[in-house]
């Protein structure tokens, strides 16, 4: 039951002193200005409900209600309200001036203009936040620089307000799940359903309209199904970072899905983090997908981009279980052990299994293999080498004559960067190759080459270490003779596949995962393809725009820069 009638209003100029359940409110000449009184945390205020379109007209009407999610009361003074288009744009804010929420209670915000109170709302932030679109917007309510809560809505039904689930303990991360919103279904005023400064009803199921923002436009979400999710790899027990920050899992999705709704867990049944927002986060067909506990790349281990920050769960070193799931349904799950747990590596699944059924098999999972980010072994976001690969383990320092373990390179600092598809000063057998970059010092050591076709066609295996350091431009060629083949510079190699003329990809990986890969559609005679120097990056050189032919001469009179950095494109 609403404990507190008691209204106040922001336009008064605080004439006059307010009682929210025995609680004085205060307003007006304590010359508080912005400054939010109660310091307040993320998630202390939650919004629970919003009535953008009330029936018939809107003017003074619209409210939205919030919750003191903390167990002591809340000064209000200070708080910031702000309302904008669901795209951010055409922001409009107020600073309320008094009131005080008890723990646990409600408070309304309305939009009234003229002085005559309502029944149901408690603050009146007048014209200032300016109309709730009925097609969707964004509410926040912000504590100095804290944002302490915000929510984006979408279509709102004339005249029933969007209602976070009844049946849910108000929280800030919870009421992001743009599916546990519902139609309200009581009314509190002729024609109008809500419940404002209530409980809120219970949502029976997920929001019917299914809809989520893609880019700032409405559409229909597109969920995961049961088959297309497959749990890849996990990392429990990580040694460059804490537990608390560095671990992390990985699930492939084979067919596109938004993410929105996704849920997370260790037991079916039990919920321990749902994707939320607004926004349907699409990810593609083929995609790995990582998970982990921070997204800060120095905390982390040095993960690569985190496509989502979970919390509420933790993966125990000593074994256990971890589950996908979305409205309800478990998508994948799997069970592992302590034995499948090593420290600072991964427990990777078999990279030629990608299957929801095949990872239920223990023996389908082994460590992971290869080093990324601060040393820890994995291969987050990519996909898993075999579980009968052998990397190479050890070479011979050529300077010291020691032996010593092999330093792949990692994803993210080998870029392709130059490619000779069809020479003119020698035959296509004699000419072709590419070159490729890299950012950090490396062992070319078990460096596989290939195309789309056969992407391990080539893999360089030496006694000795082949070291690169950072920054150095490495020539890949079919012939390393420089008198055969055009006048290459200094060549590793050979490789043994050819690079046809059109319609062709160029691949470089280590241990059956992919580190860069480039498309052409076509090749110029005599001509090297050739990435600007503006975008040295392995994602950048995806885009056809990023590449132009060659300038420069080299060798036997072709065009291209093998082995040096590129000029600009123009």
């Amino acid at each position: 039951m609403r404990h507190h009638r008691i209204i106040f209003h922001a336009a008064s100029l605080c004439a006059i002193s307010l009682l929210l359940a025995g609680s004085l409110a205060a307003c007006g000449d304590d010359d508080s200005g912005s400054v939010c009184a109660a310091n307040l945390l993320p998630g202390d205020l939650v919004i629970t409900e919003v009535m953008p379109n009330p029936e018939g007209s809107d003017d003074g009407l619209e409210w939205f209600e919030v919750y003191n999610a903390t167990s002591a009361p809340i000064v209000l003074r200070g708080v910031t309200l702000a309302y904008s288009r669901a795209d951010g744009t055409g922001r409009k804010t107020h600073v309320i001036d008094a009131g005080t929420i008890p723990p646990g209670d409600y408070v309304v915000f309305g939009g009234r203009l003229e002085a005559a109170p309502l029944p149901y709302m408690d603050y009146y932030y007048a014209d200032d936040l300016g109309s709730l679109t009925n097609t969707g917007g964004r509410l926040a309510i912000e504590c100095n620089s804290t944002i302490v809560d915000e929510i984006v809505y979408v279509e709102a039904t004339s005249g029933v307000s969007l209602s976070y689930d009844g049946r849910l303990v108000p929280d800030a991360q919870g009421n992001d799940v743009i599916n546990d919103w519902c139609d309200s279904q009581t009314e509190f005023v002729t024609d109008n359903l809500g419940t404002p400064g209530e409980a809120n009803d219970a949502c029976d199921s997920v929001n019917p309209t299914g809809k989520c923002l893609d880019n700032g436009s409405e559409r229909d979400i597109v969920p995961p199904t049961a088959g297309s999710v497959v749990i890849t790899e996990l990392m429990p027990n990580p040694s460059a970072a804490p537990d608390s920050d560095g671990e992390w899992f990985e699930v492939y999705f084979a067919q596109a899905a938004d993410l929105i709704g996704l849920e997370l867990g260790k037991e079916p049944g039990t919920v321990s983090f749902t994707v939320g927002g607004a926004e349907c986060r699409p990810v593609a067909a083929g995609t790995y997908v990582l998970f982990a506990l921070s997204d800060d790349n120095g905390l982390n281990g040095g993960l690569p981009p985190v496509d989502m920050v979970f919390d509420g769960l933790t993966l125990s070193n000593s074994g256990g279980s971890l589950f996908v799931g979305y409205d309800g349904a478990v998508l994948d799950q799997i069970a592992y052990t302590g034995s499948m747990v090593a420290d600072g590596a991964s427990t990777s699944l078999d990279g030629d299994i990608l299957d929801a059924i095949q990872n239920d098999d223990a023996t389908s999972w082994c460590e992971g293999l290869i080093s990324y980010g601060a040393g820890d072994l994995g291969t987050p976001g990519e996909a898993n080498p075999s579980c009968s690969y052998v990397p190479p383990v050890t070479c011979v320092d050529p300077i010291t004559s020691t032996e010593r373990e092999v330093s792949p390179p990692l994803a993210g600092d080998v870029v392709i960067t130059e490619i000779m598809a069809n020479p003119a000063a020698v035959s296509d057998g004699a000419g072709e190759g590419f070159e490729v970059y890299f950012a950090q010092d490396a062992d070319l050591n078990g460096l596989q080459l290939g195309r789309a076709d056969n992407p391990t066609a080539t893999t360089i295996e030496s006694v000795d270490c082949i070291r690169v350091t950072a920054g150095t431009y490495v020539v890949f060629a079919r012939n390393t003779d420089p008198l055969a083949n055009g006048g290459l510079p200094e060549a590793e190699g050979p490789f043994g596949f050819a690079l046809t003329n059109s319609n062709q990809t160029v691949v470089v990986g280590f241990a059956d995962v992919i580190l860069d890969q480039v498309y052409y559609a076509s090749s110029s005679s005599g001509v090297a393809a050739s990435l600007s120097a503006t975008a040295l990056d392995p994602a950048l050189n995806d885009a056809p725009g990023a590449w132009c032919d060659a300038a420069a001469t080299y060798g036997d009179g072709d065009l291209g820069s093998p082995g040096q950095a590129n000029p600009t494109c123009p």
